[in-house]
């Protein structure tokens, strides 16, 4: 996929509830070479929607008629990632709703298993790394965030 083998994904929910599911992926390379989003139309059975996250995310039901079903959202985040180790930074939350994903696509096994971020970052500069990347102003759209979040990960100071 990229010159730098890992890549940042970063995930939108329909809200934090144990019944929450996935609703957009972004992913970024974390050399910035590529990266892309796509939106997902709910799987049946998933209802759950927390008008407080619509306010964070400023996505609304209607916009994910427009996205990709959970099968194409499986296969296309697959072929997108494929041999990459995957980062994110709130790992409880976005491997849940990956997994959530994946099951609902009628995966058995997990697919793809995310590490945190601050993994990539050496000890000495851990705090400041994740200070930077908490001061950083998230605009909550999952393609705009994982750039955000490979592009301060990349930084010199951090990594190099």
């Amino acid at each position: 996929m990229s010159s730098v083998q890992g890549v940042v994904i970063d995930i939108e929910s329909s809200g934090l509830d144990v019944e929450s599911y996935p609703i957009q992926i972004g992913w970024a390379a974390l050399d910035l070479s590529t990266s892309g989003s796509f939106l997902i139309r709910p799987a049946d059975g998933w209802i759950y929607w927390d008008e407080r996250s619509e306010a964070v995310h400023g996505l609304d039901r209607k916009d994910l008629d427009a996205g990709l079903s959970v099968s194409q959202a499986c296969q296309k985040l697959l072929i997108a990632v494929v041999g990459s180790q995957l980062y994110c930074d709130a790992p409880p939350y976005d491997q849940f709703w990956l997994d959530r994903l994946f099951a609902a696509g009628g995966w058995t096994e997990r697919q793809l298993h995310l590490a945190h971020i601050n993994t990539r970052i050496p000890d000495e500069h851990n705090d400041a790394f994740m200070d930077e990347l908490e001061a950083r102003a998230r605009s909550h759209d999952a393609l705009n965030d994982a750039r955000l979040i490979a592009a301060v990960a990349m930084r010199p100071k951090y990594y190099g």
